[in-house]
């Protein structure tokens, strides 16, 4: 990365977060507000792969940003498939060739580090609401047309907007405005 980065020491205790997909993990390192390391990488295939990405991605962010391994608060993967996060287990990814895989507590344990796992698509509905006060539903095939049956809601090119987090799924909104997230 470029020297104009700023320093994990300016910004506190560092949180990693990686997106695998199936064929690369992109992951970044932040302190504070301030991204200080960024990489992509191939992702691999079977559990054992899918763990040591884990690892050795944060390690490469590690010797990225100069930053110690100590000062990681928290690692967030976000993976495709059916995830039991409460668990940090993954169900079922088969473009990553993994059935069941417990990885949060086989990648914190050889990191040292708290690890939390979130289906990919759920992390980025998540974040996205996080940073824009909404949820945008990115939704395709099934889903979507079963909820076009249901609801008729309005489609943007953003994604599905009419629907609000309300903790047993998601409530349509109707007249097309976006919701906040309460």
């Amino acid at each position: 990365m470029t020297s104009a980065m700023p320093t994990a020491s300016a910004g506190g205790p560092i949180r990693v977060g990686l997106d695998i997909g199936g064929t690369k993990t992109d992951a970044v390192a932040i302190a504070g507000d301030d991204i200080i390391g960024r990489i992509r990488r191939a992702s691999g295939h079977g559990d054992e792969a899918v763990i040591a990405n884990v690892v050795d991605s944060v390690r490469e962010l590690q010797a990225e940003a100069g930053f110690d391994l100590a000062d990681v608060r928290s690692v967030g993967v976000g993976i495709p498939g059916l995830v039991d996060a409460a668990k940090g287990r993954v169900l079922h990814a088969v473009n990553l060739g993994v059935e069941t895989l417990d990885l949060a507590a086989l990648s914190g344990a050889r990191l040292g580090v708290p690890v939390a796992v979130e289906n990919d698509v759920k992390a980025a509905a998540l974040g996205a609401a996080a940073i824009r006060g909404r949820i945008v539903l990115p939704l395709r095939g099934r889903l979507l047309a079963d909820l076009l049956a249901r609801k008729r809601p309005q489609i943007r090119s953003d994604g599905l907007d009419l629907f609000r987090y309300a903790g047993r799924g998601a409530r349509a909104a109707g007249a097309g405005e976006p919701l906040p997230v309460r």
